[in-house]
């Protein structure tokens, strides 16, 4: 189920009543580009998998 809400999470900017981005790891507040690239512009991010 967490899963699921990340993934909610990440697409969210590309619905079109937002529009905000053309793919979840372009959208500048996202998580995704963490996921993505391991990256970390917020400095504070953890993959799930290293939580749980």
């Amino acid at each position: 189920m967490v899963l699921q809400k990340l993934q909610y999470i990440h697409n969210n900017p590309l619905n079109e009543r937002w529009n905000l981005s053309e793919r979840p790891e372009n959208y500048k507040w996202s998580s995704a580009r963490f996921y993505e690239t391991g990256m970390d512009e917020f400095g504070f991010l953890t993959k799930l998998s290293e939580r749980f």
